[in-house]
């Protein structure tokens, strides 16, 4: 299970006090297009639920731009909360989603 912390998205002024915070999930070139991280997420979904966990969290990159991964999320019901600049020069965007709000 995901670490869950209470904190405020960096630059997003928006805090959750429990959620599950989803760091990365990557699927292989090959692999793609089965399902794959679908079920993963839907587990995640379901057990945050379980545990007593409001809300999943992430970020997404806006540079470099991932395309497929905003697709992907945003088919799961998530929605940007705010951006940040990282200090590496990355931009990303935080995106939250209650959590068993559905099957993804």
């Amino acid at each position: 299970m995901p670490t869950t912390m209470a904190s405020t998205f960096r630059g997003s002024g928006t805090a959750f006090d429990d959620f599950v915070y989803v760091d990365r999930i990557v699927v292989a070139n090959e692999a793609r297009g089965r399902g794959i991280a679908r079920a993963l997420y839907a587990d995640l979904f379901q057990r945050a639920q379980s545990e007593g966990h409001s809300m999943i969290c992430c970020e997404v990159n806006v540079d470099p731009p991932n395309p497929a991964s905003d697709a992907f999320h945003a088919s799961l019901g998530f929605q940007e909360i705010g951006r940040a600049a990282m200090a590496n020069g990355k931009v990303v965007r935080y995106f939250t989603r209650p959590a068993g709000s559905g099957n993804p």
